[in-house]
């Protein structure tokens, strides 16, 4: 004898939140890709395809890592010549 019971009224229950957690997670996918694709239009690339896409995106992270590395590096010299002095 199983220790609980599901009451058909509990598996109603559990059904409609299992459809409103699915129907949740399409409404924010669909927001995701409206917000990716104005984003896109912003930059006026809404007619790439998804690999133009993520060179893209990997371009950005790369020009955002050798910012990064110049300023850190611009900081050190800065220091060393403030040192001299």
């Amino acid at each position: 004898m199983p220790m609980f019971e599901i009451t058909p009224e509990k598996a109603k229950k559990n059904a409609e939140y299992y459809q409103n957690l699915k129907n949740e997670k399409k409404r924010l996918k669909a927001q995701c890709r409206i917000d990716r694709d104005k984003a896109l239009e912003a930059m006026g690339l809404e007619n790439c395809d998804q690999d133009t896409i993520e060179k893209i995106i990997e371009v950005q992270n790369l020009s955002r890592k050798l910012e990064e590395e110049t300023l850190k590096g611009a900081q050190k010299v800065l220091k060393e010549a403030q040192e001299r002095q």
